[in-house]
């Protein structure tokens, strides 16, 4: 007795368990894999869409989701299946969403059953990017012509994105060193970036008398500061110069009372001329009446001392301020009302450089008819001032009785 209720009870175990298998392979399961591919930025890749568990159906939806600044969907190839399928595919619109749907029915909406195999391959062209990209799988559904629905699974695909990468070298030199980024991170030389990586090159001069000329990359000169890597190695290089003078405007302008002329060096220059920092300005008023005399010269509204200005880090406005043309004292050049040391000097330079001295203000007619004492002559239609005229002066200031007498 115990012998046949041992035999029952196998046989009933194996019954169960035979049940139990036959629900977990049940040809109405459906799974849909997505395949893999791999390439470079470029290239065309095919993804196979392959169907497994030989489902018994009358159609199906299926949705896959790319990333769109990756990949570009160009079109899908159709499985092996050759009965009548109708298909329909959103092929326009795939590349604005990054999703690519299908809806499949049998064209006489009976059942069939899908056999294990290709439903579908996709084609892909690669934008960018670099890595594994995802084909995500996000709706599917299995139908039978009776509308119930087939239990179905998916397994995601992706296509793997391969970089080439290329070696960043640079050195530092006695005129300059060099630092570069990839993208915001630093990189040393010798670093391998991938293809297409954009560059930042800094260049920083050794002295600061010198600037920047240009960045070469490979031996050739590149525009800015920028490079984008493309298809081979990087060596970075730089140049410097000599950093320019900074220059600024000179500005005047002529009134009814007087006319200003500007030289820089022995050149003269008109309103509105750029000149190097550190420039010396030869400054000339002439006054346009006889009775009037020039006061003083004003650069950015400050007067200056004498008739030459040094241009200093800024725009110069020159303008100038007359007033009544003194009283003639001959011996007192630079007519602030005595004779003294001054007056002497002023008329030594003059005598060695032919040329007003600097400290005097007054305009040069009426310093050669103050300093023309002895009335030697004239040439060029100017008195002659000379040395006889300086030791006229100097007899006064030494209380030497001379031609201007005895000082009071």
């Amino acid at each position: 007795m115990k012998k046949s209720l041992k035999i029952i009870s196998i046989i009933t175990f194996i019954i169960l368990a035979s049940v139990m298998f036959t629900v977990t392979v049940s040809a109405e399961d459906a799974t849909i894999t997505v395949g893999s591919a791999t390439g470079r930025s470029g290239d065309t890749v095919s993804v196979p869409v392959n169907i497994s568990g030989q489902p018994t159906i009358t159609g199906y939806d299926m949705t896959i989701e790319f990333d769109i600044t990756k990949l570009q969907y160009t079109g899908y190839t159709r499985g092996q299946f050759d009965f009548d399928l109708n298909i329909v595919t959103n092929v326009n619109n795939a590349n604005k969403d990054g999703r690519i749907t299908f809806s499949v029915a049998k064209s006489d909406l009976e059942d069939f059953t899908l056999e294990d195999g290709v439903l579908s391959t996709l084609r892909f062209t690669i934008l960018a990017g670099k890595g594994d990209t995802m084909l995500e799988i996000t709706d599917l559904k299995f139908v039978k012509a009776n509308n119930d629905e087939v239990p179905s699974k998916s397994v995601n695909g992706k296509i793997t994105i391969e970089v080439d990468q290329y070696k960043v070298t640079f050195d530092d030199t006695d005129d300059y060193t060099i630092t570069v980024k990839a993208g915001e991170e630093a990189i040393a030389s010798g670093t391998s970036v991938d293809d297409g990586t954009e560059l930042t090159i800094t260049v920083t001069p050794a002295s600061a008398d010198k600037v920047l000329d240009k960045i070469s990359v490979n031996g050739t000169a590149i525009t800015g500061t920028t490079y984008k890597v493309a298809g081979e190695d990087v060596n970075i290089t730089a140049t410097v110069k000599d950093k320019p003078t900074e220059q600024y405007t000179v500005t005047f302008t002529d009134t009814a009372d007087y006319t200003i002329t500007v030289k820089d060096g022995d050149k003269p220059i008109t309103s509105g001329t750029k000149v190097d920092d550190e420039t010396e300005l030869t400054i000339t008023v002439t006054s346009l009446s006889a009775d009037k005399v020039l006061d003083k010269i004003l650069v950015n509204g400050t007067a200056i001392s004498g008739t030459t200005y040094t241009v200093a880090g800024a725009d110069a406005n020159i303008t100038a301020a007359l007033k009544d043309k003194p009283v003639v004292k001959l011996g007192d050049v630079n007519y602030d009302g005595k004779i003294d040391a001054d007056d002497a000097t002023a008329v030594f330079e003059y005598i060695m450089r032919r040329k007003l001295p600097e400290k005097v203000t007054v305009d040069e007619d009426m310093f050669l008819e103050a300093a023309n004492i002895i009335k030697t002559g004239e040439t060029d239609g100017k008195p002659i001032i000379d040395i006889e005229d300086l030791m006229a002066i100097s007899r006064y200031i030494k209380g030497v009785p001379g031609p201007l007498g005895l000082p009071e």
